[in-house]
Parts: structure tokens; C-alpha cells; sequence
């Protein structure tokens, strides 16, 4: 079993689009949400439709602004200070 953590609001994206992408089966995943404050879903609503588009096309994240945001978040991609 695989088990999930993030912000409520990120449910649709994980179990929709990140596990198809890696083929991970349903009956495996569960995603436990954590409620968002109303500043923080605020401002991830603002984004998500963008993201959303983004992963539609590019399901793995390789390309434009997925591929270097997946990047910057790479700690293994990053240099010494």
C-alpha cells in the first residue's frame, strides 16, 4: 500500500494524474489530506488550473516549467553552496 500526504485540495491531482502516470494500482493508493488554510487553498486554487493543463499534457512532469520546478526541488540536483 502506498500512502499519500499533503493538503486536501491535492487529492484529484495524486490520484488522478500522478498515479495513472506511474501506473500505480487503485486498490493500493490512499491519499490522506490535510486541510489547507483558507490563505494557502487561496492561492493554490489561483495555480492549480495551470498545473492541471500542464500535467494533462506532459503527464511525467519532463517538460518546461514542470520539468524545472521538478528540478528545484531535486536535492540531488542542486549544487554546493
Amino acid at each position: 500500500m502506498r500512502i499519500t500526504k499533503g493538503y486536501d485540495f491535492k487529492e484529484e491531482q495524486f490520484a488522478q494524474l500522478h498515479k495513472s502516470a506511474l501506473g500505480f494500482p487503485e486498490e493500493r493508493f490512499f491519499f490522506s489530506g490535510t486541510q489547507a488554510t483558507p490563505m494557502v487553498k487561496e492561492a493554490a486554487l489561483i495555480g492549480k488550473a495551470v498545473v492541471r493543463s500542464q500535467f494533462l499534457k506532459d503527464p511525467y512532469g519532463c517538460l518546461g516549467s514542470l520539468h524545472v520546478k521538478r528540478l528545484k526541488r531535486d536535492p540531488f540536483h542542486r549544487t554546493i553552496p
